[in-house]
């Protein structure tokens, strides 16, 4: 009977085994202007900002935030950089802090063919990616903006949520299988002792 149960639990815990994801925030401030290249840890996910272009080659924030893109009404003007993860994330949120003159401007996550089209017409705060799709681990997501000419246009972020993504317990094919013709034949001879005694 205890090897009947071992089997049957055994069989359980290796199908419906599954670790949770955690979800990792990034935070950004004054700190993070005026660089090249802005490396951030947390929760042991490494995360880098860097080639500012369009012009660039700098990072524009303050106490607001990191800017997604910045006019040139800021000294640091930029339309596009990349965002570098050490793991395999999925992209959830960030917390949009300021905007001013986003009037026609959109800006795209993009890594390979996977992208999150982002617009400003609904103002600042907490946006949830309108498409949060898995990034993979060093691969650079490219975050792109279109350029709507006004010198003044910013928007920045102070927060960026991701979810790390961790592999399911694998499960080898003939496991619950086994498991459950393991568990047949244990009920077979259990019923076989059961009829013996009466």
């Amino acid at each position: 009977m205890k090897r009947l149960l071992f089997a049957i639990a055994a069989t359980t815990i290796a199908t419906t085994g599954r670790a949770q994801a955690l979800q990792t925030t990034f935070t950004f401030g004054s700190a993070d202007g005026n660089e090249s290249s802005i490396l951030k840890s947390v929760d042991g996910i490494n995360m880098t900002f860097g080639s500012y272009s369009d012009p660039g080659p700098l990072s524009y924030a303050d106490f607001d935030g990191i800017g997604l893109f910045s006019g040139d009404t800021y000294g640091n003007s930029y339309n596009s950089f990349a965002i570098t993860l050490d793991q395999t994330v999925k992209l959830i949120s960030y917390n949009l802090s300021y905007l001013q003159y986003p009037s026609g401007v959109s800006t795209t996550f993009q890594q390979n063919l996977l992208q999150s089209v982002e617009t400003y017409s609904a103002g600042t705060g907490s946006k949830s990616f309108n498409n949060q799709f898995i990034a993979q681990a060093n691969v650079p997501i490219l975050v792109t903006s279109n350029n709507n000419g006004f010198g003044g246009r910013l928007a920045q972020i102070n927060s960026l949520t991701v979810e790390k993504q961790s592999l399911p317990a694998s499960v080898p094919g003939p496991l619950p299988i086994l498991g459950f013709g393991a568990a047949f034949g244990l009920s077979r001879r259990l019923r076989r002792r059961v009829s013996l005694s009466n």
